[in-house]
């Protein structure tokens, strides 16, 4: 979970799921994983879904190589959930958050950021009309 994380193959709250793997049942967990599958199987990551951030804090790095360069920027990318319909993926962690809100009650301020964050427009197959 933390590599997909870091390689932000996930969007939060999905990506940030794991904190609360300790204090939830196995069953929870595998629904969980099966939702971040579910998520890279309908949304996999491709090269056009990343862009630069730009700014010089983007990443250096202090580097000692053969040609006296004192420091090297590092390109940084983050990938743009704009286009993904989150709130499918999330209904389970809202629901475990939920059902554990004694146990997770510290989690979530931080969670419920990501979840209001994630909300975005319905997804058209959720749609009733």
């Amino acid at each position: 979970m933390e590599i997909l994380r870091r390689v932000e193959w996930i969007p939060p709250p999905l990506s940030d799921a794991s904190e609360i793997f300790g204090d939830i049942t196995p069953t929870e967990i595998t629904g969980i994983l099966m939702n971040v599958w579910d998520f890279i199987r309908d949304y996999p990551p491709s090269p056009s879904s990343y862009s630069p951030i730009v700014g010089k804090q983007a990443g250096a790095e202090t580097a000692s190589g053969n040609n006296g360069e004192s420091q090297r920027e590092w390109a940084r990318f983050a990938r743009d959930f704009g286009v993904c319909h989150v709130e499918q993926y999330v209904v389970l962690l809202k629901n475990i958050m939920r059902n554990n809100v004694v146990k997770l009650s510290s989690h979530y301020p931080h969670f419920y950021q990501r979840l209001k964050e994630s909300a975005g427009p319905p997804h058209p197959k959720n749609l009733n009309f």
